[in-house]
């Protein structure tokens, strides 16, 4: 597939005074778009089709990961079986109510249930006579991590004469930043890579951001040695996983009513929240170049209660 496209944001700019462009995996060409639409491009290849014909997954009620899965799945006439580690809710919405039309089997478990449950998902499937592919939560593996890295480049190659002094990006399972991480150091590196979690603490992120760099290290035979300087700010998680706040909240209004950049409340508007914050508080120079990568949410947004 083809890459995704990257704009400077001029409204914006002029009011932090800072130089901000976005890299738009919101408009990543598979239906709803995203990180997680990437990552199962690399997750899916060729070599994985042509060995199985069905995939268990998980994730919770609003998981794009879920909905990337499920549309891939129906693409590819396979059947899926996704775990679910939420309640189920009265009416389903967002990306919970595309995975649904796709036809999908869900079931729905406590979040300390999900390994047994989908190991019960994979036998089922077999003993079905399918040959099941079993996919961990949001992409997490290594393959999820090099599309990420590949991806540093793809924004290498567009920024042409652009030398970038910062890039955020919000940061959930940590492959997305993790193979941004490796990527960047690679290709931009006077770049630095600030991570906005999403809900994970900081010393639990860095870890796992650091577990899923040695993994891609191992796999692409790279020598860059393993930074000790990961950026993993965990100060606008809310508490939790999908916790909005008031000043959250105004944020994510006040950009698309200045530059008509849609954001969602519990990944992207995070993170553009935190680097507004940066630029407000002088931890981001003036005049500096900023990429913020936009990692999609589109449906978290239409599926929030709160905006």
């Amino acid at each position: 597939m083809n890459g995704t496209p990257i704009n400077f944001i001029y409204n914006i700019s002029k009011i932090l005074g800072i130089n901000i462009w976005v890299k738009h995996d919101d408009f990543y060409p598979f239906p709803g778009g995203g990180s997680k639409a990437r990552k199962l491009n690399y997750i899916l290849n060729e070599d994985i089709q042509k060995k199985f014909n069905a995939i268990v997954t998980a994730g919770g009620n609003q998981s794009n990961h879920l909905r990337s899965t499920a549309l891939f799945a129906a693409k590819l006439g396979w059947k899926l079986i996704c775990i679910i580690h939420d309640d189920e809710p009265e009416k389903y919405e967002g990306n919970l109510k595309i995975v649904k039309l796709t036809g999908a089997e869900l079931r729905f478990v406590q979040k300390a249930g999900v390994k047994e449950a989908m190991d019960k998902a994979m036998a089922d499937l077999s003993n079905e006579g399918y040959n099941p592919f079993y996919i961990w939560g949001g992409g997490h593996c290594v393959e999820g991590t090099l599309a990420y890295y590949d991806a540093a480049k793809e924004l290498k190659a567009q920024l042409k004469e652009v030398k970038p002094d910062y890039l955020f990006v919000a940061s959930g399972t940590g492959t997305t930043q993790a193979g941004i991480e490796i990527g960047i150091r690679e290709f931009l590196p006077d770049c630095q890579v600030i991570g906005i979690s999403v809900a994970r603490e900081e010393k639990r992120g860095k870890e796992v951001i650091l577990d899923s760099m040695k993994k891609l290290n191992n796999h692409l035979g790279n020598p860059i040695v393993m930074p000790a300087d990961i950026q993993f700010d965990d100060r606008w998680t809310g508490g939790r996983y999908e916790a909005t706040f008031p000043e959250l909240l105004n944020t994510i209004k006040w950009v698309v009513q200045h530059e008509a950049l849609v954001l969602d409340p519990t990944y992207t508007g995070k993170a553009f929240h935190a680097l507004k914050i940066y630029a407000q508080n002088g931890k981001i120079a003036p005049g500096a170049n900023v990429i913020f990568w936009h990692t999609g949410g589109l449906l978290n947004l239409m599926a929030s209660k709160d905006l």
